[in-house]
């Protein structure tokens, strides 16, 4: 209550200061959509002064010397120059920017050096449209694939969407989207993203120096914004690929007599799997046996409204699911088994600003994530036996922010949150008997945060980023506080280079029991608690950023995080076939982990020509008392060497060509070192029971991979935009291993009477093969 008692004076004194005359502050738009467009670069040669507008596209930039002229300009758009006079300086503006007319005009368009310096160590921001290119599993562009091609960011397994950055693992990523969490990202068992690209504007990744008002997670933090609508006029887009079918309509609102009603956007996909699994289903029907299905959507839907005191109102909703079943039928049982989950969020933001110098944001979100499995066997009798598992997490959340901006060289950030958790990890039903584990109620958890931020360029070779966040969770009869200094510092030597340093204490207050590191929808959710205090982490980073050309950028980092408080399966244990204990029970706890890591990126941003390469260097170690003896071992997501070239060649306004290779280190497994019979067994009896060494010991082989796309655009008769696109996934057919199997071959006498042992057999079973694709998409004008 302090903070915003003092933000309020604050502002109130800012209204009140005689430097407005010489502000000028609004908002920048795209001029065929009417949307706001974040992160312009906004420059004014006379006063030497810059400013970068927020995610809504607000800016706030201080002005001398005027009349002057102001540049605004963003990659992808032509450079707009104004110029104000004393008169329309005191103006609210409303600044619209028009896209380039083809991606080749990107290489006239010239940012202002201050772009350069506006980047704080950690920070990877690629426009959308650059992620798009990319080429994908099934030509589905996926955002978080394309991140996972940046240094310190790696996907766990081939194919799958879950991100790892820096060594963490699935649950310390922070993923929201319109300012709301979203626990699993994740479709098909992981192969593609929840993020539906047509709906999305913008992506920030931050993986080291993370700004104070965000918080919760250990690893990184990944904010995505989707699309508003266009003000303009009626959009409708539809796109056909391999696995899914997609839908857009954006457009302004208007009542009979023409009144401002706002603008909607909703955005649709589809699995096109079950159309592709008809024929088996007609086979099931007609003569019996077994069939499977699989079903997903996404729904994105959006509401904006502006009024007359520049203030607007924004609601968002997410919904997305996942069902997988198998039946099967004969002539004396019918069995079913399904597999289901999904995430349900919404978000309701006002934003207004403040005078010239305060712009508020308020937020009220809701998110929901369920999984469940279930089976059921009819016998002769018609008797119904059952078994029903659900694990669900539902937050509500209510934040508010002020951004402050005293000058053209500072912006402070103030602010709070109050969030209500419901965790329930297990709730289990069956006709079976069997134990419930004593753990199937409901766990309410409250957790709070405050938070400053001052980010200011202190001289021309300097700028600073300093933050507090303080964080307090309370659950049962437990309370928990965090208290996390943030600090990152640029120095500019030259005008086209900089050296960054990064310092982050971050808290982390639930914790994943995950059975693989992919970020299964099977994983289970769970809070800090008596028995398991919350996770913590300090990361220590550096790097430096040089400026090659104007459309060259080269970066390298180093940094070290310390992990403390890591939970782990017991060895042997996993909730999901030992569900009759308290999940407490099996986990080891109070784990430390250590990562170090080298990144080395490559930029070219503009031109016909664009592209990255990205190389990562990374050591990750755990360390529990009751796991190895107490000694160091790999963590589940240590890959030593990453490396990734990514390009894309427009060859004229209608072709573009695009291409990605990979290659990442094996990554650690636990394979068995022997075999003995079992002893409560008959001997006779033909297979052994395996003797596990240490965790984590052994690698599986190193995964590389080529990925090719052409896309070809056209504008129809009816002045509709067409782009069809082709390409291949995997294009050399390199066997990639996607698990490894663990088999034996059993030894017998020369008589093959008398067997004398097993020898025990690794082998590598690949996923994806050389994967040719084909999707059509239409945008009707």
């Amino acid at each position: 209550m302090k903070i915003f008692f003092l933000s309020f004076i604050l502002s109130s004194l800012l209204s009140a200061s005689q430097t407005f005359a010489q502000t000028i502050t609004g908002y920048v738009r795209d001029a065929e959509s009417g949307e706001s467009l974040p992160n312009v670069n906004i420059y004014s040669s006379n006063s030497g002064t810059y400013a970068t507008s927020n995610e809504y596209g607000y800016f706030s930039l201080k002005l001398e010397n005027c009349p002057c002229p102001v540049n605004f300009s963003f990659v992808g758009y032509e450079t707009k120059e104004i110029n104000l006079n004393e008169t329309s300086i005191s103006k609210f503006q409303n600044i619209e920017m028009k896209p380039a007319s083809n991606i080749l005009n990107e290489i006239t368009i010239k940012s202002s050096d201050k772009e350069y310096y506006k980047l704080p160590i950690g920070l990877v921001s690629i426009p959308i449209d650059r992620l798009k290119k990319v080429p994908a599993l099934f030509g589905e562009t996926d955002v978080l694939k394309a991140l996972a091609l940046t240094p310190g960011v790696t996907n766990a397994t081939e194919g799958t969407a879950g991100v790892l950055v820096r060594g963490g693992s699935p649950d310390q990523n922070l993923i929201m989207l319109d300012e709301t969490p979203v626990y699993n990202v994740t479709h098909l068992f992981g192969l593609v993203s929840v993020f539906n690209p047509d709906a999305i504007q913008d992506v920030k990744l931050y993986k080291a120096g993370f700004p104070a008002r965000y918080g919760g997670r250990l690893s990184s933090v990944i904010d995505i914004n989707s699309k508003e609508g266009s003000s303009k006029k009626t959009n409708k887009e539809f796109s056909l690929g391999l696995i899914n079918s997609r839908l857009l309509l954006e457009g302004p609102l208007k009542t009979k007599s023409g009144k401002d009603m706002g603008t909607y956007l909703a955005a649709a996909r589809v699995t096109n799997l079950s159309l592709l699994l008809l024929p088996s289903y007609i086979s099931y029907l007609k003569v019996g046996g077994q069939y499977f299905n699989y079903n997903l959507y996404d729904l994105n839907l959006k509401w904006s409204k502006a009024f007359s005191d520049h203030s607007q109102l924004i609601f968002s909703v997410y919904n997305g699911n996942d069902v997988w079943y198998v039946k099967s039928n004969n002539s004396t049982a019918f069995e079913k088994y399904k597999i289901n989950w999904g995430n349900l969020t919404a978000s309701m933001r006002y934003i207004k600003p403040i005078g010239q110098k305060v712009f508020l944001k308020n937020t009220l979100a809701y998110s929901s994530y369920g999984y469940g499995l279930g089976s059921s066997l009819v016998d002769e009798d018609k008797n119904k036996d059952f078994f029903k598992s659900k694990s669900t997490l539902t937050d509500l959340m209510l934040k508010s922010t002020f951004e402050i901006y005293p000058n053209s060289k500072s912006e402070i950030f103030l602010g709070g949150e109050l969030t209500s958790h419901f965790y329930k990890p297990v709730n289990i039903s069956s006709t079976y008997e069997i134990n419930i584990p004593g753990n199937k109620d409901i766990v309410k958890a409250i957790e709070t945060a405050v938070f400053s931020e001052f980010n200011t360029q202190v001289t021309p070779w300097l700028s600073l980023q300093a933050g507090l966040r303080y964080a307090s969770f309370s659950v049962q009869d437990t309370a928990y506080n965090s208290l996390e200094p943030r600090l990152s510092l640029s120095v500019y030597p030259s005008k086209k280079t900089a050296v960054k340093f990064g310092f982050s204490k971050m808290g982390q207050f639930l914790h994943l029991l995950n059975s693989s590191s992919g970020g299964l929808p099977n994983d289970l959710w769970i809070p800090a608690s008596k028995k398991l205090p919350f996770e913590r982490s300090l990361q220590y980073s550096a790097g430096v950023s040089q400026k090659i050309a104007d459309a060259w950028r080269l970066d390298v980092d180093i940094y070290k995080k310390e992990y403390t408080n890591l939970i782990d399966y017991k060895s042997g244990q996993n909730f999901i076939i030992n569900s009759e204990s308290n999940y407490e029970d099996l986990v080891e706890k109070n784990g430390i982990g250590e990562s170090y890591g080298l990144e080395v990126m490559v930029d070219k941003s503009k031109g016909s020509l664009t592209g990255w390469l990205a190389y990562t260097y990374a050591l990750n170690n755990r360390k529990f008392d009751n796991i190895n003896d107490g000694q160091w071992y790999a963590a589940n997501y240590d890959r030593r060497h990453t490396l990734n070239l990514t390009g894309a060649y427009q060859l004229n306004s209608k072709v573009n060509l695009s291409a990605n290779w990979v290659f990442q280190s094996g990554r650690p497994i636990t394979v068995p070192l022997a075999s003995h019979s079992n002893l409560f067994i008959n001997e006779n009896i033909n297979y052994p029971n395996y003797i596990y060494g240490d965790r984590n010991n052994f690698r599986t082989p190193n995964y590389h991979r080529l990925d090719l796309n052409a896309s070809f655009s056209k504008e129809t008769k009816r002045k509709n935009e067409r782009v069809l696109s082709i390409g291949v996934y995997n294009a050399y057919n390199h066997n990639n291993s996607f698990f490894l199997k663990t088999n034996y071959r059993s030894i017998f006498n020369d008589g093959r009477r008398t067997l004398l042992g097993w020898d025990i057999i690794t082998t590598k079973n690949n996923f994806i093969p050389f994967l040719p694709y084909i999707s059509y998409s239409i945008k009707f004008k």
